[in-house]
């Protein structure tokens, strides 16, 4: 601080130095001291004598100084808080020999103290900004010039309602947490004390019961007592304060450890779920799935390895603390968690033994920090793909290399870990912190990223980034929520509120089929249907396909009516096609019978729906005709007696694809390796059958669908199968989708087949409905247990809940066990295996038409007779029947 009057220049330093003169002082070890020169700083003096520790220990925050440019004599110093050593302000009217409290009605934590020009004194603290005359005595009250016009607000964190644009949530330094409710702007004081990490449950469906969230600072190690969060389940009490302590204050401790090493805001995010699971992190990570009632360490305890002595002082059995947790929101097995010192570790499978994905890479060194300073500040794992994960460093990288992306996250973090692929991913932001991301949920390629000088954007995954809007102030954005349903972007700064500005918008875009129709002929080949997407396509994209007809009950082989049967034409083809950003071309392929009949041609339809993406809709070729033209001047022989047509329709019937042409050959050569022997024919294609129902494909992928219904819902009411045709064939084209064993990676693919299917199948509303969020762990296994006949033994179930309970293993997972069960697998083989000769052979029902009872009569015959031989198919002859059958046979030829 300078005072200069006519030759004297008068300066005045705030040092961190230990005081050497303490006066009424108690601190055992106090900081902060004042040194003056006469002579514009050429010499200086000793610690003056008043002042000394006026920065209560907190030198590095609070330690400003400014002196009256008319009066060198009055000078003001500011601090922590009031105490015996320090005051936030302080005021001497006799050139520092001496300080007087100045703090009436200021907030703690003075940061800056300025004259102008008329004699008024300014200062600015975690509270924002206060003016008084210079010339009042000490103690005179000062004037609060926080208003919307200033916004001066130091907000740590901010939460938005998923759907309300007006409900938003925020933690602030020293203001504790703050609410707004109504319209923008209109924020009010929710809790006091320091506010830090903010959420609001992204279940919420309406503005009255919203679970929220908030943490104060934390204090841990083996002296540590305040590692807490608090929560609301309804914006009511959100308003009035009445807020449920969760932790290690004022309540219990609710499974969370009270010593462990916590930063002093210590990371909080949500995961998927009704209601969404809670993570909190420490030095070890903490999940819930009951709002915080029970917190279940899983990771780890602690995670990182302790440091090396030397990197660590003083405490040498420091681990460092969670700074950072990102949860993917299609299912929180997928897991990041970073830390203090630069590391990041994850899991894929929701293991709590969480794997290093930083041990074979290491970012770079903060330049300005020891060894285990490399706040890793933000993670996020991309929504649309599980496998992608960003981070950003809060310290100054060199440019370009404060966000780093994973690409490999579902192998580098499985239970057989490979090296993790990371690679920069923040080119065009300057070396300076990063302290929060967000994604666009329609658009992965487009991020954001909340930096100490404003806001960035990339729309090319972090290849490339640019400052992002205008009118933001100078200041430190510290945070951003995305809200999806009002396109919105909101910003959270240090300093200067809260600010938003509207998401990167798609422009509008099509999707549609390239032609109204499309012309096929018979002979054992594909209808190839193209889809393509125009307009904004630099997002991702899906729609929905499906066949259909108008067939009915008409006879296989009707000459002259038109129409294709999916009994008798072709395969009924369903599913999504999903394009990723920039793709605009996709083909599906629809299998057509080359049946004996002479019947001319014949059509049926596909159809697009459900259009997923912004902006995106259905063009004006939203449905197709396919004409089947016929091969055949007069009806022939039945092709189902030739060997290399049965085997192709075992593919088309059982695994919903055209055969692989080393499939097809081993089967064909099964048969025809009989030459012209009948009976060995006979034995050798209800073998070559009963092998798909049998094969790894199919009980990976049909059976397996059958027993998530089984486990889920038990048998339809008075049935004695859980699923009907018309679920059964989406569901397992979906979970089947472009699987073929022995090719390829298929194992990795029906893998991830497997998990996208129950996790979506898990927020179907049907299972949502019979299984509401509310249930316990024990009521939602026992439901499920009880559903598939029991086959869980206590031990079984008792650990399954427990994994629930745990957070080891979701709602999907907990199903995919209880599908998966050996015990369950033998429950229904035989019921499966004859279902599946309906649904298969005669590609219906058993009750449908032309069912003569038109119940379930026919498949209890076939059930009874399989168990009746001890499940030998051969024996029962039931394959047998069924491929002899006429109404399996007249599907092809007369």
């Amino acid at each position: 601080a300078i005072n200069k009057v006519g030759s004297v220049v008068t300066v005045y330093a705030a040092t961190s130095e230990p005081p050497t003169v303490t006066p009424g002082c108690t601190s055992s070890s106090p900081t902060g001291a004042i040194r003056k020169s006469i002579d514009g700083g050429t010499t200086w003096s000793g610690q003056l004598t008043g002042g000394g520790g006026f920065c209560s220990g907190q030198c590095f925050y609070d330690m400003p100084i400014a002196v009256d440019p008319n009066d060198a004599n009055v000078v003001y110093i500011g601090g922590q808080t009031s105490s015996t050593c320090g005051g936030v302000v302080r005021k001497s009217t006799d050139g520092g020999t001496s300080f007087l409290a100045d703090s009436n009605g200021l907030h703690p934590d003075d940061h800056s103290l300025f004259f102008d020009s008329a004699g008024n004194i300014y200062t600015g603290n975690d509270g924002g900004v206060w003016k008084r005359s210079s010339s009042a005595a000490a103690g005179t009250a000062w004037t609060n010039l926080n208003n919307a016009a200033l916004n001066t607000l130091q907000f740590e964190s901010i939460a938005v309602h998923p759907l309300d644009r007006n409900i938003a949530l925020g933690g602030t330094q020293d203001n504790g947490s703050e609410l707004q409710q109504t319209v923008g702007g209109s924020w009010t004081n929710s809790v006091g004390g320091d506010g830090g990490y903010a959420l609001i449950d992204q279940s919420a469906t309406d503005n009255t019961n919203v679970t929220m969230y908030h943490t104060f600072f934390f204090s841990g190690g083996p002296s540590g007592s305040q590692i807490r969060y608090q929560r609301v389940t309804t914006l009511a009490a959100a308003a009035s304060g009445s807020w449920t302590n969760i932790g290690c204050i004022g309540a219990p401790a609710n499974g969370i450890n009270c010593t462990d090493f916590v930063l002093f805001y210590a990371p909080m995010t949500l995961g998927p779920g009704n209601p969404n699971t809670v993570y909190l992190g420490t030095d070890r990570l903490y999940r819930s799935n009951d709002r915080g009632t029970t917190n279940t360490v899983v990771s780890q305890a602690p995670v990182s390895i302790i440091c090396p002595v030397p990197q660590c002082p003083p405490n040498p059995t420091f681990t460092s603390p969670v700074s950072t947790i990102a949860i993917w929101p299609g299912g929180d097995n997928y897991r990041i968690v970073g830390f203090q010192d630069g590391q990041v570790w994850g899991t894929s499978t929701g293991s709590s033994t969480l794997v290093n994905l930083t041990s074979s890479f290491s970012f770079p060194a903060n330049p300005n920090g020891s060894p285990i300073n490399k706040f890793v500040g933000r993670a996020l794992i991309d929504p649309n793909n599980k496998n992608v994960a960003y981070v950003a460093l809060s310290y100054y990288a060199p440019a370009g290399q404060g966000i780093w992306k994973i690409t490999n996250l579902g192998a580098a973090a499985s239970a057989s870990p490979v090296v993790s692929n990371w690679i920069a991913a923040g080119s065009g932001i300057p070396s300076i912190p990063i302290n929060a991301l967000a994604i666009d949920p329609i658009n992965s390629n487009i991020l954001y990223a909340g930096t100490d000088i404003g806001v960035y954007y990339t729309t090319d995954a972090g290849a490339n980034w640019n400052p992002y809007g205008t009118g933001l102030p100078r200041a430190a954005v510290f945070d951003l929520a995305l809200q999806n349903a009002n396109r919105v972007l909101r910003a959270g700064t240090h300093g200067r509120g809260i600010w938003e500005i509207p998401l990167i918008t798609p422009g509008p875009s099509t999707v549609q089929f390239t032609a109204s129709s499309y012309p096929v002929n018979e002979g054992g080949v594909d209808a190839i249907v193209t889809i393509t997407r125009s307009g904004d396509t630099s997002f991702p994209a899906s729609v929905n396909y499906s066949t259909s007809d108008t067939a009915g009950s008409t006879t296989c082989g009707a000459p002259g009516t038109g129409k294709a049967s999916s009994r008798c034409d072709y395969l009924t083809t369903m599913g999504t096609l999903q394009f990723a950003a920039n793709e605009t071309s996709k083909s599906i392929s629809i299998p057509i019978v080359d049946d004996a009949y002479a019947e001319g041609s014949e059509t049926f339809f596909v159809t697009l729906g459900s259009p997923g993406g912004s902006g995106l809709t259905l063009g004006s070729i939203a449905s197709a005709t396919i004409t089947i033209g016929d091969n055949d001047a007069s009806t022939g022989t039945n092709q189902i007696d030739v060997a290399d047509f049965f085997v192709r329709q075992q593919y088309i019937d059982f695994l919903n694809r055209e055969p692989d042409p080393a499939g097809r050959a081993f089967w064909v050569n099964n048969i025809t390796s009989c030459g012209a022997d009948p009976q060995c024919i006979e034995v050798k294609r209800i073998d070559t059958s009963a092998a798909f129902f049998l094969s790894i494909e199919f009980q990976q992928t049909g059976y397996l669908v059958y027993r998530i219904y089984k486990a889920s819902y038990g048998y339809i009411s008075n049935a004695p199968v859980p699923i009907r045709f018309n679920e059964f064939l989406p569901d397992v084209q979906e979970i089947g989708q472009g699987v073929v064993v022995n090719q390829g990676n298929w194992q990795q693919r029906l893998e991830d087949n497997t998990q996208a299917f129950t996790e979506e199948f898990v927020r179907r509303s049907r299972f949502t409905s019979a299984y509401p969020a509310f249930l316990t762990a024990a009521q939602f296994v026992d439901t499920m247990n009880a559903n598939a006949g029991g086959p869980l033994s206590q031990a079984e179930r008792d650990q399954l809940v427990a994994d629930l309970n745990a957070g080891v293993k979701t709602r999907a997972q907990a199903l995919r066990t209880i599908a998966e069960d050996p015990d369950l697998n033998s429950l229904e083989f035989n019921r499966a295996f004859v279902l599946m000769q309906y649904y298969g052979y005669l590609r219906r029902n058993p009750y449908d038409p032309p069912e003569p009872t038109l119940d379930y009569q026919g498949y209890n015959f076939w059930l009874n007779k399989l168990n009746q031989f001890g499940g030998n198919y051969v024996n029962a002859e039931m394959v047998k029947a069924f491929i002899t059958s006429d109404e399996y046979r007249h599907r092809f030829g007369p």
